[in-house]
């Protein structure tokens, strides 16, 4: 079953019951929720908020605590139902650097909440303390486009400017905006995303989302709000308390909330100015709200709602102690459900079980939850893997997501390049870096990149194809050799990258052939000690690493690897390919791009070309390739060798002397020539 399924249960929960009853009879109701373990309280305010509408506001001591509780809410709602408010700044305490992510989620929320579009909110002490706008200023400063309205270029660009919007040439951060002819980019600080609006005339065309990195269309919307950062807001009409912004109408879940009247005064005691509510008001307006708290330290005084709960019980690995603990729960009626997001560390608790001999009943439930717990007025247990081999769970935010998505920017690349930095485009090569210019395309004026090639010639490359391009990085000291443009050169070069990728490929399915085939002696099956050991390991395994642990088993189940025939043959086999790496290795630092340009009539690279020897009297047909490809048996010659450099631009009936060393050489007549190419089938000659 999923996760979300897991909120059925607790639907006619006798608690969810009473605490939505008593909140929809009257304002101002106080609840003190006692026993709130684990994340038994997102269990219960998740089914609450199915009961009533409303806002409902969760505090919480610091980020951490927050940002768990903010994910176990999400295996019930979708990420437009519950918000996470994050502080402005970077870290507690620091007024002066603020972090650009949080203020857009934090603006991005604020708007979601005046537009009553978000049922929670999951905050912390120093974001609730932080002063947030008026839902007046909010109003004033927001700036809707909408699409198919009238509205000119000239006027959005003074508004942007007013709004301290910063014009760049590419749009990478909050606060910037781009034009380029009737495309205009905004990045908003009320959308986690950038956007592109396209005008006809006057009129707005279109409206997408765009990635920042490969700054490439996505997906179309209808209407874009566009916010400045209103957190530099100096006049203090216009900034206000959290709990202001929201009215009477919200319900507050608070945890040790006065823990939390401790901690803000603290933090106004660091001379947080006019950015920070002081405890006493903060509360006092609070006092005015429906406020559900659970924890050791309560503020206010409220009717008491007792849970009968048990929070998940350390095992420390001890499955014997695991098993019977749940076998007790079994016993006195308890349903069990065991939440993972990996399949296969459910499995390798049923092998324990197995093993051990344990009959253990449990209901697998795919995603999870901070922290497990028992219920006994429901008779369930919800209990976590990660808590059982002891494994971190990590959460997730938006500010991260958004921050990830430009940690390797493109962009930012860019702007930092200077002219005559070499870059790599994709389908031409090796340039250097022309600088940003202006081009007429179709009578319309855009940006765009300019590319230096070989003798001076240019190529324009839009800003729709960002993703094609990247900085050179190659050894200090060593500038390469800019490629040709129009030329095949780059083009056969990824083509023979390619085929030796290829290559590699056919040698490994080989080698896994070659193992199928042979037989050994088996090894035993996996005990429970080796599920215990590779469940407990405190991160997930990658493909890459699953992938070898399954090659080990196998291998084991085939025979013994200290003395079977098939371990010598992958350890010879390992070395062949460590070989193979530095030979790739020291041909990649000695490689050099070779021509295979030449006229109709001249012999070039790849041709195949019929030569008479005058001293043997006899003809011979050879193809020219490249020395990695050199096979003289089978009529492959190297154009590194005598012969092959002797042919290259000749014609046919030329009288070519070759010329083995300093005191031997012949003379060849060529008899014919065929202008073939390189189709991949001449294989890279062994070493």
């Amino acid at each position: 079953m999923e996760a979300k399924e897991l909120l059925d249960l607790f639907q006619d929960h006798p608690v969810v019951q009473k605490i939505a009853n008593r909140l929809r009879k009257q304002t101002r109701t106080k609840i003190k929720l006692e026993n709130g373990i684990g994340s038994l309280v997102a269990f219960i305010a998740a089914a609450v908020g199915r009961e009533m509408k409303g806002l409902q506001l969760f505090v919480l001591n610091d980020k951490e605590e927050a940002a768990y509780f903010y994910n176990d809410l999400l295996t019930f709602y979708d990420e437009e139902n519950v918000r996470f408010l994050p502080s402005s700044f970077r870290r507690s305490g620091n007024f002066e650097d603020k972090d650009n992510d949080s203020i857009l989620v934090r603006t991005e929320v604020l708007n979601a909440l005046t537009a009553k579009e978000v049922g929670m909110v999951v905050t912390y002490t120093e974001a609730m303390a932080e002063k947030v706008v008026s839902k007046k200023m909010l109003a004033d400063m927001s700036m809707p486009v909408i699409k198919g309205n009238k509205l000119s270029i000239t006027f959005l660009e003074s508004l942007l400017g007013e709004y301290g919007f910063e014009r760049n040439d590419f749009v990478y951060e909050p606060g910037q905006f781009s034009i380029r002819g009737s495309i205009v980019d905004v990045y908003s600080f009320a959308e986690e995303r950038p956007v592109r609006i396209d005008f006809f005339g006057d009129e707005v065309e279109s409206i997408r989302y765009f990635d920042v990195e490969t700054q490439l269309s996505e997906q179309l919307i209808d209407k874009v709000v566009i916010v400045p950062d209103l957190s530099e807001s100096t006049d203090k009409n216009d900034n206000v308390g959290l709990t202001e912004f929201l009215g009477k109408e919200a319900t507050w879940w608070m945890k040790n909330s006065l823990l939390i009247h401790d901690r803000i005064n603290s933090l106004k005691e660091l001379d947080a100015g006019e950015f920070l509510i002081t405890s006493d008001s903060l509360f006092r307006t609070i006092e005015g709200n429906s406020v559900v708290e659970w924890g050791p330290e309560l503020f206010f005084r409220g009717e008491v709602i007792r849970l009968e709960a048990e929070v998940q019980p350390a095992v420390n690995k001890q499955f014997d102690l695991l098993a019977g603990h749940l076998l007790d729960k079994q016993m006195d009626r308890y349903t069990v459900y065991l939440c993972s997001t990996n399949d296969m560390q459910l499995q390798r608790l049923r092998d324990i079980f197995s093993d051990k001999g344990h009959e253990v009943n449990f209901v697998p439930v795919e995603g999870t939850i901070h922290e497990g717990f028992s219920d006994a007025q429901i008779k369930v247990c919800i209990y976590t893997e990660h808590q059982i081999f002891d494994r971190y769970q990590k959460y997730r935010l938006k500010t991260s997501q958004i921050r990830k998505g430009r940690e390797s920017i493109t962009v930012s690349e860019l702007q930092n390049l200077h002219p005559g930095d070499y870059v790599v485009h994709i389908d031409h090569g090796i340039g250097r870096f022309g600088g940003l210019t202006k081009i007429d395309n179709d009578g319309k004026i855009q940006e765009a990149i300019r590319l230096v090639y070989k003798n001076n010639s240019e190529l324009y490359v839009s800003l729709h194809s960002l993703h094609k391009i990247s900085k050179y990085k190659g050894k200090d000291g060593e500038p390469p050799t800019v490629s040709k443009l129009g030329g095949e050169a780059w083009n056969k070069l990824k083509q023979r990258t390619k085929s030796r990728v290829k290559d590699i490929a056919r040698e490994l399915i080989a080698l896994y052939a070659k193992r199928r085939r042979e037989e050994a002696y088996a090894f035993s099956k996996d005990s429970f000690l080796q599920d215990e050991m590779e469940a407990s390991f405190m991160y997930e395994e990658t493909p890459d690493q699953m992938k070898a642990i399954e090659a080990v088993k196998e291998a084991r189940a085939q025979g013994d690897l200290s003395e079977n025939f098939e371990y010598y043959a992958a350890k010879k086999d390992k070395n062949k390919n460590e070989s193979r790496i530095r030979y790739l290795e020291r041909m990649i630092r000695t490689a050099k791009v070779v021509s295979d340009e030449s006229k109709d009539d001249e012999v070039g690279l790849y041709n195949t070309v019929d030569v008479y020897f005058e001293d043997d009297d006899e003809t011979e047909t050879y193809k020219i390739v490249t020395t990695i490809r050199g096979n003289s048996l089978k009529g492959l010659i190297s154009s590194e060798s005598p012969l092959g450099r002797a042919l290259l631009g000749h014609k046919v009936g030329d009288r070519v002397h070759v010329q083995v060393n300093d005191r031997a050489g012949y003379d060849v007549i060529i008899k014919r020539l065929e202008k073939t190419v390189d189709d991949g089938s001449d294989a890279i000659r062994s070493f």
